[in-house]
């Protein structure tokens, strides 16, 4: 039954509507042991829902349950501090992500959309930390 709620939030996720998917994956989190997957998936609908000090806490506890080293995890870290503007706690997080894409355990499709991604925060924040 909390699988099939976890697939009803992403659903609701996936059509914006946040406020009701966060209340479900909030349910699923209630309900039992935190697994990874849930954990990084109300990260994640946090921060579309820009509630980003949140967000963070919740990718923080990702990585506390992140054996596979996710590269997303130290990604929805940066990006987080990125918003609150804490530049200098971002740069680590992308290094790190930077690290973990060299993985092999991460798909090459996952790979070329994050190391875009990646590199362009690791360039913009190099200009930013630099002005």
């Amino acid at each position: 039954m909390l699988e099939s709620i976890y697939v009803l939030a992403i659903r609701l996720y996936e059509t914006k509507n946040y406020p009701q998917a966060l209340r479900l994956m909030e349910y699923v989190l209630r309900a039992q042991a935190p697994e990874f997957k849930h954990v990084f998936a109300a990260a994640v609908m946090l921060q579309a829902d820009q509630q980003i000090e949140r967000a963070l806490a919740f990718y923080k506890r990702c990585a506390l349950l992140d054996h596979d080293q996710d590269p997303r995890v130290t990604l929805g870290q940066a990006q987080c501090l990125i918003l609150l503007k804490e530049y200098a706690q971002a740069l680590p997080c992308l290094t790190q992500t930077w690290e973990r894409l060299k993985g092999s355990g991460v798909s090459p499709q996952l790979r070329n959309q994050l190391v875009k991604t990646c590199s362009a925060l690791m360039d913009r924040v190099g200009q930013l930390t630099k002005s």
